[in-house]
């Protein structure tokens, strides 16, 4: 009958290694059972600073596959080491989890995968209480990274100003879980956002934008669209939608009216009236040539040349964000030529300071100035009566010249006869479409069409000036 071991214990451990250490004739792994706990075992095996020790579980069986082996950790009275009662204990789950047939190993990895699925909850309820303010400045930097703005450099600070200005001030301390369309309509209501249609829109979007990015993200469980002006936020909204006045257009000028509009213009001095007059000559977008609250830089001398009459567009500067050339009237390069050149000053209509391109407003003033120096005299206003302010009509503004002009190409005197519709939309820098969604149709590679465009804008520069329809001829 074989001897049976005897218990284990720290200071006989201790000796043992002692022991071993001071044998020169250690040289291969020595076994030691503990008769404290079946199967359980302390392996001493040389090392290079002397002898080291860990704890095995080794069940044997005649059944080969009934037979199991495991390490313990290795020996240590403090841990990180494993002691004589850690190890009894672990050699005690074990034996109890072989006795109810559960393999030890497949438990330890269910034990690992739970500790890593209770981690990976933790992590993401902190990820899901994560306030909207910081969860919209991540999308908006990732979306820049990404290039979201790569062909609008205003595109950036454009949302960040809706985020700014409109939904961190509303929503941002809320998570994006608890923002569904009860705190969408809150955040509608809040100073009357509902009246601004667009800014309204935008933020809507770019709240269903955040909540996407979000989802996808792990800072938010559901994945609806938080902004989505469904029908049922639609018919919340419907009382306060019918307070939001009708949109109307930006009101013009009648072309009859341009001539004597354009003799009073030039009468005055300034940029700002040769910015009016080359925006008139050229039916041109404002924020093209001026300064939009420092948005746009402003018409640059070195957009211009003048020797072929092109007006080169960097992207920054049209609204469809694509390079663009527009052709101009002689009347037009004559403006540009007789202007002075402010040395050190890239701009073509510099303020006062000489420092920067004009602002937006300013054109909109001018125009206001001439409507008083009429009233004084006893002239009507500059006005389009279709368009009501407080029972009164308008006054013309600076961007209603292109509709202006478009009215006078398209419908005064047989124009529409004399000018293809396409190339006016070329000339207000308006993308030109066929049937294929323009894919096939493409007017920069048509010499005849660019010829086409300079005159139809000589043609407008002579009406503006002299009053002249192109079938009228010259004074002799």
């Amino acid at each position: 009958m074989p001897r049976k071991a005897q218990p284990l214990s720290a200071l006989g451990i201790r000796k043992k290694i002692e022991a071993l250490s001071k044998d020169p004739t250690f040289t291969k792994p020595v076994k030691q059972s503990d008769g404290g706990m079946p199967c359980l075992q302390i392996v001493y095996a040389p090392a290079p600073d002397g002898v080291s020790a860990k704890w095995v579980y080794r069940k044997q069986h005649k059944d080969p596959a009934r037979r199991f082996e495991a390490g313990l950790g290795v020996y240590g009275e403090r841990p990180p080491g494993v002691s004589l009662q850690r190890a009894r204990e672990k050699a005690a789950e074990i034996t109890a989890m072989l006795a109810q047939g559960i393999h030890p190993l497949d438990e330890k990895r269910r034990r690992k995968e739970e500790l890593a699925e209770a981690k990976k909850a933790a992590a993401a309820a902190v990820k899901y209480n994560t306030p909207l303010s910081k969860v919209a400045l991540l999308w908006l930097e990732d979306q820049d990274k990404a290039g979201k703005w790569a062909d609008d450099s205003r595109g950036y600070q454009r949302f960040r100003g809706y985020l700014k200005n409109w939904i961190i001030p509303a929503l941002g301390n809320l998570p994006l879980d608890e923002i569904g369309r009860e705190e969408v309509f809150d955040f509608l209501q809040r100073d009357k956002l509902y009246m601004k249609v667009d800014t309204a829109d935008k933020c809507r979007s770019t709240l269903t934008a955040i909540g996407t990015w979000a989802y996808i993200h792990g800072y938010r469980r559901d994945d609806k669209e938080i902004g989505k002006l469904d029908g049922i936020l639609r018919e919340r909204l419907k009382p306060y939608l019918r307070q939001v006045p009708k949109r109307g257009h930006n009101p013009a000028l009648r072309p009859e009216d341009m001539p004597e509009f354009m003799s009073q213009l030039k009468r005055h001095n300034g940029p700002s009236a040769r910015a009016l007059e080359f925006l008139i000559l050229t039916a041109c977008r404002q924020d093209s040539i001026v300064n939009d609250r420092g948005k746009v830089l402003g018409l640059r001398w070195e957009h211009l040349d003048l020797d072929a009459g092109i007006w080169h567009l960097p992207r920054d500067w049209t609204k469809m964000k694509k390079e663009m050339d527009l052709v101009l009237s002689t009347y037009a390069v004559d403006l540009l030529k007789s202007l002075p050149r402010v040395d050190g000053c890239p701009f073509v209509f510099p303020d006062r300071h000489g420092t920067r391109s004009l602002a937006l407003g300013t054109l909109g003033l001018l125009i206001n100035n001439m409507n008083g120096e009429r009233s004084r005299v006893g002239l009507p206003k500059w006005v389009d009566p279709r368009y009501l302010k407080n029972g009164e009509p308008r006054a013309v503004t600076p961007h209603g010249m292109r509709a202006t002009f478009t009215t006078w190409a398209r419908q005064g005197r047989d124009n529409f006869k004399r000018f293809n519709p396409d190339t006016v939309e070329l000339c207000v820098g308006h993308a030109v479409r066929d049937r294929l969604g323009g894919a096939y149709y493409r007017p920069e590679l048509s010499g005849e069409l660019i010829q086409q465009c300079r005159d139809l804008m000589n043609a407008w520069g002579r009406f503006c000036l002299t009053g002249k329809w192109p079938d009228e001829p010259d004074d002799e």
